[in-house]
């Protein structure tokens, strides 16, 4: 496994081009937590590595009352009928319509981070 680093992500951060999206990366990198630093690393990917990740395979791996965090966007494929709380980068509208309908809470990453700085309980999935 690579080694996760600061310094790596900031000279990735200088690749993006979206404003909101390379603040996101330098708030999570300040974190002092190494797991916001790694989601950092893991948001910063190229867009070769980028996640995308369907609702079906999000049920397949996460438990009930699971706190699950995609660093990438959600898509609508498949449906999720656990009740879990998703943190994700984006979400397609169709997949926003899916979890609003099964009433699945969902929350951005900024905010996962000011609920639980530590990142503690919190299971990645890409």
């Amino acid at each position: 496994m690579r080694k996760i680093s600061k310094t790596r992500v900031e000279k990735k951060i200088k690749k993006k081009t979206k404003l909101d999206f390379r603040e996101l990366i330098i708030k999570l990198k300040k974190q002092k937590s190494v797991f916001w630093i790694k989601v950092a690393d893991l948001l910063s990917n190229t867009n070769k590595n980028k996640i995308v990740i369907n609702l079906g395979q999000i049920n397949k791996k996460a438990k009930e009352k699971d706190i699950v965090l995609i660093p990438g966007k959600v898509l609508a494929g498949g449906v999720i009928d656990k009740k879990i709380i998703i943190s994700a980068y984006k979400f397609s509208s169709e997949a926003l319509k899916k979890l609003k309908e099964n009433k699945i809470e969902m929350i951005l990453i900024e905010d996962l981070i000011k609920k639980n700085p530590k990142g503690e309980n919190i299971k990645i999935i890409r």
